[in-house]
């Protein structure tokens, strides 16, 4: 696979559009005028809750509030039976894959989109300006949909209404925030008992969510070429058939192939193993990523979970030594104002990357390390 692939750089539509005004994208491309493109009834599970709850959710107004729980809530917000009705159907969608979610090559052309964090502004931005999944693009999501935002159960229920309209076209992992601790320090667990102040409906509502997570694969091979996963490699791994074993529904533990999966990150200048500056899970060497794909047969490794300071510009980041790609796909993340990006896989497996520009970001003189180095 070509490593000197082009960068498109993408931005958002210029009209008077309420999307306009929360990230502020640079312009190159007008979007479609009908947000929700022809249906194929080929793909298409045949449900029409599905199909209401994806429309109100990306027809939706966006909210004016940034703070959750006060006047001016997206349209989009569901109700409290439609979201454990969308859940339900979600698992049961979800538990029909394997931990291995194996895409060929006649599912490609396929964006990989890497973490949202509850933003869902820029995540329908993303269907717009790379196709929708009924009209033949298929889509990868690298998990990490929820947190340090005030709309992560609108991404959440989006991506599974998508998922289960589109089982062979969208593809959610779980990513290290797909989990009940993580949330309950992060905003998630805040969002839906304010979100849903009655009774216990928020605690319920957040447990509902949960038990979901637990049901999500956590790594995708493309082809047979590319892995991907959410955080990397781990050294509980022999063999990438090994997250085959792992049995879902199932928590993240503190220790193990499954927490590394998803909460470990490579370094460019180690080599082997060490503990992660995380304190949990690992990081890994270049030797580590060179290793394992001479032995699975692969010619990447995409992964997410990360962005720090070498990234604001462009929203992605190689690995020097080694056939590794880190994306991250939330744009002024934290009022960072970085740049975001997905990776692009052509129907002849070759690679590109789609950079969205946030106007804001070369303007600020706020130094990145003082950012927080990386997505937690």
């Amino acid at each position: 696979m070509a490593r000197d692939q082009d960068v498109y750089t993408e931005g958002d539509n210029d009209d008077d559009d309420e999307e306009e005004e929360d990230e502020g994208a640079e312009v190159s491309t007008p979007e479609p005028t009908d947000p929700v493109p022809r249906i194929l009834p080929s793909e298409v599970w045949d449900h029409g809750f599905v199909n209401e709850v994806i429309e109100r959710i990306f027809l939706a107004k966006v909210a004016t509030e940034k703070v959750p729980g006060k006047k001016g809530k997206p349209d989009g917000t569901l109700s409290y039976l439609d979201i454990g009705k969308l859940l339900a159907l979600g698992r049961k969608s979800l538990m029909r894959q394997k931990m291995i979610v194996r895409i060929p090559e006649k599912e490609l052309p396929l964006t990989v989109v890497g973490d949202i964090h509850s933003n869902i502004i820029h995540l329908r931005r993303i269907f717009h300006t790379n196709g929708w999944p009924g009209d033949g693009h298929s889509y990868l999501l690298l998990g990490d949909y929820i947190d340090r935002g005030t709309q992560g159960i609108e991404t959440v229920c989006l991506l599974l209404a998508l998922q289960y309209r589109y089982p062979t076209r969208v593809h959610m992992l779980r990513g290290n925030h797909e989990e009940a601790n993580t949330t309950l320090n992060y905003g998630f667990y805040e969002e839906c008992i304010t979100k849903f102040p009655t009774g216990n409906q928020g605690y319920q509502i957040w447990r509902n969510f949960i038990q979901t997570f637990d049901c999500l694969p956590v790594c995708a091979l493309v082809g047979n070429k590319i892995a991907c996963m959410h955080g990397g490699l781990s050294p509980h791994m022999n063999r990438l058939q090994d997250v085959e074993a792992i049995q879902r529904p199932t928590t993240i533990p503190a220790y193990g192939l499954l927490c590394d999966i998803t909460w470990s990150d490579p370094e460019e200048q180690l080599q082997g193993w060490k503990m992660s500056k995380r304190w949990v899970g690992f990081a890994f060497g270049a030797d580590v990523v060179e290793q394992f794909c001479r032995q699975e047969g692969l010619d990447l490794i995409i992964r997410a979970h990360q962005i720090d300071k070498n990234m604001y510009q462009a929203g992605y980041r190689w690995m020097k030594r080694a056939p590794l790609i880190t994306v991250f796909s939330s744009m002024n993340y934290q009022n960072a104002h970085n740049n975001a990006a997905v990776v692009k896989i052509t129907s002849k497996m070759r690679i590109y990357f789609v950079v969205y520009k946030c106007r804001t970001w070369q303007k600020t003189k706020q130094d990145p390390d003082k950012q927080g180095g990386c997505c937690e």
